[in-house]
């Protein structure tokens, strides 16, 4: 007997030939979606949850991951603050042989515009915040495979799944669930390349990150499966918070009558008690009972003792630390202008240009190809010159190539946008502060015309006399 049918969880699966229109952008048609539901019967949802994800409150899954973003702060704030600013760089493309930068070009024109109900900014943002809550993202691609995509759709992780091909172990098809965009993506091989397309004109294409699990060949692994008990704890302190302020802000107490009472009696006490302690109106309010002897204990810890401010804290420091955003960021507690200008440039250096690398660089290597340009010389980058934090980047770069004496003028200007070639500036200068030893003994050496005649050399029959030997002027007087 199956363990599924040992509990009394069942499943059934029906095609319901429902007419789902695709996104514009596409062909338009209707096509029948395939609707499967699965249902625990006999079972509440933590139960259901736990034997479906074998580990609870462990982000092994898309789904779980996106509900620890929406339920904590700790998890929200910093993929946020990651997610948000790489959303507002403008991609270009970087001849990587040359380092000439292209601002214009048809692939540029598709990821401005992905598609009518998403902006460049929504669409980079869909993306970038999907890959670093869950570990991976998908995007669909609409449009006849054998030309240039007319349009990009971000796909939420948690509505696709992958089967594993029993032969090679990797990505069999995928599935895609939703009102749109849903259906099965197979492997279609073309000019060499292994693609997941639609039958309906749409291929799907999956960025992932590394994962413990399946050679990370199969899915991405969210980062916040290593600080799950972090998250954990984060928004178990609040609910706890939270409890604690619905229920007057006292811990919860232990009401004993020291005489016996008629349950009649003992329900209009109990009545009583509740109606002065729970809320948060009544925090601070004495009780008032009237006949018998009453003894009110705690029975419960406060929350000082509980210690939940510093636990919160520690553990959105740990969670931040895990997105690699600066602790400085956290707190103002001790915050000044240079730690917070520094501590800027940290977030774009370790968070958002590897996010940003990591996403324009599979989009090239997937996008390119399709508008003749080959990824192994040209790749999609970000327009870094323009992102003001980063200032302070271009400025040490430039200072140290100059100090170096191998560039002119002209090539350090070419690497700031708007600087034009200068009268002089193709010459390369150097520092005057070092002379060579032979061009100085050349300028220290005595011109013979004005002594008449050279002076004689030091030799063995010319000795140079000794100042120390000279008559004293003052004796020849004498």
């Amino acid at each position: 007997m199956a363990i599924r049918d040992w509990i009394g969880v069942k499943s059934y699966a029906r095609e319901t030939p429902t007419a789902v229109r695709m996104p514009s952008g596409n062909s338009g048609a209707a096509y029948p979606a395939v609707e499967k539901k699965s249902f625990a019967l006999g079972l509440n949802d933590a139960l259901a949850s736990v034997l479906a994800i074998s580990e609870p409150g462990v982000a092994h899954t898309a789904h779980q991951s996106m509900r620890m973003y929406r339920r904590t702060t700790a998890v929200s704030v910093p993929v946020n603050m990651i997610a948000e600013p790489f959303s507002e760089l403008h991609p270009v493309i970087e001849n990587m042989d040359t380092g000439e930068v292209r601002r214009t070009g048809d692939v540029l024109d598709l990821l401005r515009r992905p598609h009518e109900g998403f902006s460049r900014q929504l669409f980079m943002e869909a993306i970038g915040k999907y890959y670093l809550i869950a570990g991976e993202t998908g995007i669909v691609a609409l449009g006849s495979p054998s030309r240039p995509p007319v349009g990009l759709v971000p796909v939420n992780p948690a509505n696709f799944d992958v089967t594993q091909d029993p032969e090679t172990g990797m990505p069999g098809h995928y599935r895609v669930s939703g009102a749109t965009l849903n259906g099965v993506y197979k492997p279609d091989i073309r000019s060499g390349t292994k693609r997941f397309m639609n039958e309906d004109l749409r291929e799907l294409k999956v960025i992932r990150n590394f994962s413990t699990r399946d050679n990370s060949i199969l899915r991405g692994q969210s980062p916040l499966v290593s600080a799950s008990r972090d998250v954990r704890q984060q928004i178990q302190g609040d609910d706890y918070n939270i409890s604690l302020l619905e229920k007057g802000g006292r811990t919860t107490l232990m009401f004993q009558f020291t005489n016996s009472l008629d349950p009649e009696t003992f329900e209009e006490r109990k009545q009583e008690i509740l109606r002065q302690f729970t809320g948060p109106q009544q925090a601070g309010k004495p009780i008032i009972t009237h006949g018998g002897q009453l003894d009110v204990k705690d029975a419960s810890g406060s929350p000082r003792d509980m210690e939940f401010t510093d636990l919160r804290k520690s553990t959105a420091d740990r969670i931040w630390m895990t997105y690699k955003v600066p602790l400085v960021l956290n707190s103002t507690d001790a915050a000044t202008f240079s730690n917070m200008n520094s501590a800027a440039l940290m977030l774009w250096n370790d968070a958002i240009i590897p996010l940003a690398n990591r996403i324009f660089g599979e989009l090239g290597e997937w996008l390119l190809p399709a508008y003749g340009l080959d990824p192994a010389i040209f790749r999609i980058t970000g327009d870094y010159d323009k992102v003001d934090a980063l200032k302070t980047n271009r400025v040490a770069q430039l200072q140290a190539r100059a100090d170096l004496g191998l560039e002119t003028i002209d090539e350090l200007r070419e690497g700031i946008p708007g600087r034009e070639p200068v009268e002089g500036g193709d010459q390369l200068l150097v520092s005057g502060a070092l002379t060579p030893l032979s061009q100085l003994a050349a300028e220290l050496e005595l011109d013979e015309s004005l002594f008449g005649e050279a002076p004689p050399e030091a030799g063995e029959g010319n000795p140079i006399p000794d100042p120390e030997d000279e008559p004293d002027e003052d004796e020849d007087e004498e």
